[in-house]
């Protein structure tokens, strides 16, 4: 009875619909595109090879055949790049416009748009898995419109300035920015498994039907749960004026350049730095790790590669649901000590890939990469406290543009420099990572003593809420001490 008393009682002072709000809208819609994109790659393969051999006996077992293999390969490499660019570019230019947008009209509308280009993208794949004849250009126009609806970044940046505005104090704020951040990791993990063993088992309509049913829950999932969050910004009436106004993409980039009190733009500035940084490390890793655990391990596998990418994801979804918030409530630690801990595991992590050589060391890494978990979310909590309120969507809307130029950066610095360091020394793309997040750790120990000199001049932050009211309820104005 006890239990249910207190069950009752949390009941009645808490709101469903600002409890669980965008969580499980960034998990799905990562379910849904960490399932597809594995077997999209997989499609535009075998569809290169059905248009250059028109035999599908070969087509379902290329990898044997050197040869074709090789043209297979490249061909698709060039398919998948078109789709990349015709994604990317568009989303980039709306995530930026979208910033400025949700400040003054509906975040709900911004999170619906995104959701709806994946619904088309994911009923144009499927269309391609059934008529597996069509050309590859049909490709084109579902990136091509997924990208025009914003994309993944233009999500992330609502969902992340969604819940730092609802969040309640500084502890809440990054533990609830860390429990979002984790939601990547764990669908991650469980669509790139989920990916193979539909495909294998089904086939390619399977995955993008599952895929697509998945985007439409979450699509009645936003409009069915989540609601406006409550604050002191007054939200203009949506007009087709407002929605296309040039101004939204000109204040989103003035965001990120205005002069700020004290050293806060600085602070934003060496934020960004990091966070393209750690990008650029993370995502290049992910695209040569297999061959290079191929190339240093005897015997290294497909299935073996599976279980690091899951062993990683775990660990990664640990180090945010279970290390931050334990370290935040009863360590007291502040977001940028978190920051460092961080980067100071991935270092750990990046030189155990350096003199990896056998299993044990290849599953030893993700102990301590996984920690860069503690590093990202205290980041975005970071910025999220440099600006004011009304500017949460601008400024996690410049987030969201470095995320994709640091992808694209990572997928070209480190696919160029493998092959080109990979005689003489195998290791070089990691001692590269070293480098970057070593010099990363000094920016972010830069970051904690500006932010510690702002504590002590009382400058003001933008985000305020109970924890920084006085006795007589007015805002102090003053930034928490938490946050050095």
């Amino acid at each position: 009875m006890g239990l249910l008393t207190r069950l009752r009682q949390w009941k009645a002072t808490h709101d469903l619909h600002t409890v669980i709000t965008v969580e499980p809208v960034l998990f799905l819609y990562m379910l849904s595109t960490f399932l597809k994109f594995p077997s999209f790659q997989a499609l535009a393969m075998y569809k290169v090879c059905l248009q250059e051999y028109n035999d599908t006996v070969l087509c379902e077992d290329f990898f044997n055949h050197t040869d074709e293999k090789d043209y297979i390969e490249k061909e698709a490499s060039h398919w998948l790049l078109y789709c990349n660019i015709a994604f990317t570019t568009p989303s980039v230019l709306a995530v930026i416009f979208m910033g400025s947008w949700i400040d003054k009209a509906q975040s709900r509308i911004v999170l619906v748009l995104p959701t709806v280009g994946q619904v088309v993208e994911g009923t144009l794949l499927l269309l391609n898995s059934v008529y597996i004849h069509l050309p590859l250009v049909a490709f084109i126009p579902g990136s091509l419109a997924a990208g025009m609806f914003g994309g993944f970044a233009t999500l992330l940046m609502v969902c992340f300035s969604y819940i730092t505005v609802i969040a309640q104090g500084e502890k809440e704020r990054t533990i609830r920015v860390a429990i979002l951040e984790s939601m990547t990791f764990i669908a991650g993990g469980l669509g790139s498994g989920l990916s193979g063993l539909l495909k294998d088992r089904f086939g390619f309509v399977t995955v993008f039907a599952v895929s697509l049913v998945i985007s439409v829950v979450l699509l009645v999932y936003i409009v069915v749960w989540i609601k406006e969050p409550q604050s002191h910004i007054t939200r203009t009436e949506i007009t087709c004026g407002l929605l296309c106004n040039h101004r939204h993409f000109v204040d989103t980039v003035k965001c990120a350049m205005k002069e700020r009190p004290g050293k806060r733009r600085c602070i934003i500035w060496l934020c960004l730095a990091i966070f393209i940084m750690s990008l650029v490390v993370f995502g290049g890793a992910e695209d040569v790790t297999y061959l290079y655990f191929k190339y240093v391990i005897k015997d290294w596998t497909t299935a073996l590669y599976g279980g690091f990418l899951a062993f990683k994801f775990t660990m990664y979804g640990i180090s945010l649901l279970v290390i931050l918030p334990l370290l935040k409530k009863f360590g007291s630690l502040r977001d940028a000590t978190l920051g460092v801990l961080g980067l100071l595991g991935a270092c750990a992590g990046s030189v155990i890939l350096i003199f990896t050589t056998t299993v044990m060391m290849a599953f030893t890494a993700p102990l301590f990469l996984g920690m860069k978990g503690l590093s990202a979310a205290p980041i975005r909590a970071i910025i999220s406290k440099m600006v004011e309120v009304e500017e949460q969507g601008k400024i996690f809307a410049i987030v969201a543009v470095v995320e994709v130029v640091g992808v694209l950066m990572a997928s070209v610095i480190y696919n160029s420099l493998w092959p080109a360091t990979l005689e003489f020394f195998p290791g070089f793309v990691f001692a590269l990572s070293l480098g970057i997040l070593t010099f990363s750790l000094i920016l972010m120990l830069i970051i904690r003593h500006l932010v510690s000199k702002e504590v002590e001049s009382g400058l003001a932050y933008g985000v305020f809420n109970d924890e920084d009211k006085g006795e007589d309820g007015t805002e102090t104005n003053i930034i928490d001490p938490a946050l050095a």
